[in-house]
């Protein structure tokens, strides 16, 4: 899959937001990925109160949710 470093170096935007609830307890990550010809869409990564928030992880999927709508996502 491609990185966020890469879809910047090949001309798109991106834009990532981590969203925290209290006790380090569920949260969600938003990327919106903005192609070279202005097309834009979002991805997101929901976790849940029960689980532990991983930046990392909710990165990944929320970067190949937006991938997968713009046609870029490769395995």
């Amino acid at each position: 899959m491609l990185s966020v470093h890469q879809l910047r170096k090949s001309g798109c935007k991106v834009m990532v937001h981590h969203y925290r609830v209290k006790n380090d307890r569920g949260g969600a990550t938003v990327v919106k990925v903005t192609d070279p010809l202005g097309f834009t869409t979002s991805g997101t990564a929901l976790c849940s109160y029960r689980d532990q928030f991983n930046r990392k992880l909710g990165l990944r999927i929320a970067l190949g949710r937006a991938l997968k709508e713009l046609g870029m996502c490769t395995k």
